[in-house]
């Protein structure tokens, strides 16, 4: 028999309407990255109808996917005892030749999610839907039972590797909160700096330029859009700017430069630049802070930046009209904690310390998600077998 096999010769779809609210059970949402989960807990507000006579019952080891958002990834596997899903949802159940956790990943792969775009009905394209009739006549890999179940095991071994790693982060981020708060709520009572008192060279709007693609051997374009809630750069999406050599240089960042948002609805995010091997260059919604390191570290500073305080007086100080903006007077106005260089160093010696056990856990994330994906392609498509 072959071990590739359409979807609609293991699977079924299952049309179980809550009719006459007869369910008791939670409403769920079916996402791209998390599949299952309580919309309650999920988006923290109500965003289902109030008549739920339409939706549709789930059972334990059945599977759901968005019937617009397929191609996003949007399907998941259920592991509760019963959910409630919205009609806009397509249900279906497999026989007792699959494994759930194994077709799990296979549904979700790179390759099917690929698949699903080209099959999707429908001219706009974040509207294209794929009805359970089109989605079963895709092939699958499906090896015997047992080897199924080993692939599962391999695979989901990765997942929960990555989710304690999570769970660590976020401890760890929760920590490094709740040391901030206490740290800047008893140093800011006796408040007599402001952030102009500190700086090197006045506070420095940045390059009135549109972005380019990227080309080697030529700088980075920092817009507000690269920077993380966190202070960190995002990975993904970078940019070149679109003067030239001469026209940019007085935009270069600098170590212990600071970049403040000055505009729009993430106004007061922060970088601070550091030993970066990078080229880079900020745009023009960006405040550049040079500071006298003798009387003031950057670190200690940046670290101001992530506290509820400063945030706080973001949202005070911002001025509203179109969008909101602080202009560098005003941020040079900004009180900030008045404490020794010695203190600030020991400060950012422990809040540091924190923040980059966070850091090397990501990287052991992000390199685990790529060694998945590897091991996946390889293993959900029959190219490599494993023993059982």
């Amino acid at each position: 028999m072959s071990e590739y096999r359409m979807i609609h010769s293991f699977a079924k779809e299952v049309k179980r309407k809550n009719s006459g609210n007869q369910s008791q059970a939670d409403v769920y949402s079916v996402t791209k990255h998390d599949g299952f989960v309580r919309s309650l807990d999920y988006f923290k507000r109500q965003v289902f109808s109030r008549d739920l006579s339409t939706y549709k019952v789930v059972k334990k080891g059945e599977f759901a996917y968005s019937t617009i958002h397929l191609e996003e990834g949007a399907l998941g596997l259920l592991e509760d005892m019963e959910a409630l899903i919205s009609p806009m949802y397509t249900v279906f159940q497999v026989d007792e030749s699959i494994d759930e956790i194994y077709l799990s990943h296979v549904l979700i792969s790179s390759e099917l999610i690929n698949k699903y775009g080209l099959i999707s009905q429908g001219s706009v394209n974040r509207r294209k839907s794929l009805p359970f009739s089109s989605f079963a006549e895709l092939e699958v890999f499906t090896p015997p039972l047992p080897e199924q179940k080993k692939i599962a095991e391999i695979l989901s071994g990765i997942d929960q590797l990555i989710i304690t790693l999570e769970q660590n982060i976020n401890a760890k981020l929760e920590l490094f909160s709740d040391l901030l708060q206490d740290h800047f709520s008893s140093v800011t009572k006796n408040d007599n700096f402001t952030l102009g008192d500190i700086l090197a060279k006045p506070i420095q709007y940045g390059a009135n330029a549109s972005a380019i693609k990227l080309t080697p051997g030529s700088p980075r374009y920092i817009r507000i859009t690269d920077i993380n809630e966190d202070g960190t750069l995002c990975d993904e999406g970078a940019v070149g700017i679109s003067l030239n050599s001469e026209e940019y240089a007085d935009y270069y960042l600098n170590n212990g430069d600071l970049l403040l948002a000055r505009s729009g609805n993430t106004i007061g995010k922060s970088y601070l630049h550091i030993n970066s091997r990078n080229d880079l260059i900020f745009a023009g919604y960006l405040l550049r802070i040079s500071i006298n390191a003798a009387i003031y570290k950057p670190d200690y500073l940046f670290l101001f930046t992530q506290s509820e305080i400063y945030k706080r007086w973001v949202s005070e100080s911002s001025r509203t009209g179109a969008q909101p903006n602080i202009n560098a007077k005003e941020y040079a106005s900004m009180l900030i904690p008045s404490i020794s260089v010695c203190q600030q160093e020991e400060f950012i010696d422990a809040a540091m310390s924190i923040r980059n056990c966070s850091a090397l856990a990501k990287g052991k994330i992000k390199k685990l998600k790529i060694l998945k994906q590897a091991i996946a392609a390889d293993l959900l498509s029959g190219r490599k077998r494993v023993s059982v």
